[in-house]
């Protein structure tokens, strides 16, 4: 019975692997989302606010690859103008999160974010990690050939 219990503990300890994963999370910046809304306080940012949008992206990694190499998170963003925005931020850490807001003026004349993709790449441009929204799709430039 000892070393069935013990099989069982070796699979389990050894067949677990820590999770990884990069996700985005999309939000409406609101006036109803200022700290001054949740406690009724006046707040002259109330009166002349700015709408947006915020995106929020979050990663955890398995230590050994950030220890093999230097990552980059890259943010695409994909406006209601159909214009392509590359953010490029530096992953330091395991787990981490950046925040990227687009606020007025850009987010009216950007007409708003409707999609977005995140890649945790490489120094050699290699994909570790990858989040897509779901109305994401490629760019298509005219001229260039898709492979």
């Amino acid at each position: 019975m000892k070393i069935v219990c013990l099989a069982i503990i070796a699979i389990f300890v050894t067949g677990c692997s820590t999770p990884h994963f990069v996700l985005v999370k999309d939000e409406a910046v609101t006036k109803q989302r200022l700290a001054s809304s949740f406690v009724k306080s006046p707040d002259p940012e109330r009166t002349s606010f700015k709408p947006g949008q915020r995106l929020i992206v979050e990663w955890l990694l398995p230590y050994q690859q950030l220890k093999a190499d230097k990552l980059t998170l890259c943010l695409h963003v994909m406006y209601g103008n159909l214009e392509e925005e590359v953010v490029e931020y530096p992953v330091n850490t395991i787990a981490g999160f950046v925040s990227h807001l687009v606020l007025d003026p850009q987010f009216t004349e950007k007409k708003g974010v409707i999609s977005y993709k995140a890649e945790i790449i490489d120094s050699e441009k290699n994909i570790i990690e990858s989040f897509k929204q779901k109305l994401w799709v490629e760019p298509v430039t005219p001229g260039k050939k898709s492979s």
